[in-house]
């Protein structure tokens, strides 16, 4: 018996070019950061200063893929840009894993990042 749909399939947000082929985006979850932090001290030790640079975003990317597909590789950028407090950031890939299951498509979370001084 064929699944029963009702209504149209909504996605919020989701990839904004066509590669990976296949996929749908199922889960996004980032943290932004500072990689370099710098705080300036008196001669007493009291904290006057404080710097902080190369905003940093890492997090993971779930993928569902509905048919074959070419898995993206370590260290490869994703093609597609993530909108994260309104500037678009692309990353790229510092770890994957797959799930398998008899009951639904096949998911790849890719571990990701990027850096503000990096050219991706």
């Amino acid at each position: 018996m064929a699944a029963i749909e009702k209504g149209t399939t909504v996605y919020l947000w989701g990839l904004n070019e066509a590669d990976p082929a296949n996929a749908v985006l199922n889960d996004i979850s980032l943290s932004q950061t500072y990689a370099n932090i710098v705080t300036a001290t008196n001669s007493v030790g009291n904290v006057v200063g404080k710097r902080m640079n190369d905003r940093t975003f890492e997090g993971t990317v779930t993928l569902q893929f509905e048919a074959a597909y070419t898995p993206e590789i370590m260290g490869a950028n994703l093609s597609f840009t993530i909108d994260f407090d309104g500037t678009a950031t692309t990353v790229y890939i510092t770890g994957v894993s797959e799930s398998h299951s008899n009951t639904d498509f096949r998911t790849v979370t890719y571990n990701v990042k990027s850096s503000e001084f990096i050219t991706l």
